[in-house]
């Protein structure tokens, strides 16, 4: 069973973590066996059933917690399949009910784990794009394995609260452009940018944690709204 490790810059490469199926399950949360699924795996390629997002229009998924909402506008042009992976997890209902297992101060605050632990994902996983520069505040990016292949996408995602001057972002950054094979392992899939709410973000952010960066307080994705 693999399970997210996250470490500071200080400590070592972080690694944010969306893995395969577990029957693992965590307090009152759903299980993932019953979470409504966004596609299946076939021979190492994802089939998602969801066709490509109309570039011409915007579209949004609102994210409504108990912390208050925040709003991501996806960027269908420069990552359509991160885009379309997204939204087909958000219109199945996979997210409603899941929580933000873990936080890490003028990082990123992580969630979508069914298992709400960090060893959880949905049974759909693409190669999503890598963003078009660097990570800044508020973007969207998938979880993956250090093993995983640049861009993986599963259901977990992480939020970036610090900014690209930030030691952790700007060494993610780093690794995100690097040219150099092993390097690029660690490049994360990116589907967009918070454009409404960023202080929710934050304030999930300014909770205390404790062991992996598990917040003081449980913060429960209510439900999860795709508006085109």
């Amino acid at each position: 069973m693999k399970k997210i490790i996250i470490s500071t810059l200080l400590v070592s490469l972080l690694i944010l973590s969306g893995c395969s199926s577990s029957d693992k399950s965590n307090g009152n949360k759903t299980s993932e066996s019953t979470k409504p699924q966004a596609g299946i795996l076939k021979d190492g390629k994802t089939v998602c059933g969801d066709p490509a997002l109309d570039v011409n229009t915007t579209h949004t998924v609102e994210f409504n917690t108990t912390k208050g909402s925040f709003t991501v506008e996806l960027d269908v042009k420069n990552a359509p399949v991160s885009a379309a992976h997204l939204a087909a997890l958000v219109k199945s209902g996979f997210y409603d009910g899941l929580t933000f297992h873990r936080v890490i101060k003028d990082f990123m605050i992580q969630g979508g784990d069914p298992n709400g632990d960090g060893t959880g994902s949905s049974d759909c996983s693409v190669i999503s794009e890598t963003p078009p520069r660097d990570y800044d505040q508020g973007d969207f990016a998938w979880a993956k394995t250090g093993t995983d292949p640049a861009g993986t996408a599963g259901s977990q995602f992480f939020i970036i609260t610090g900014t690209s001057n930030s030691p952790s972002v700007a060494f993610l950054n780093q690794k995100t452009q690097a040219q150099n094979d092993d390097v690029a392992k660690i490049q994360y899939g990116y589907a967009g940018t918070v454009t409404k709410g960023i202080d929710v973000v934050l304030a999930i952010e300014a909770l205390s944690t404790g062991d992996e960066g598990i917040p003081s307080e449980t913060i429960t994705i209510s439900n999860a709204k795709l508006n085109s």
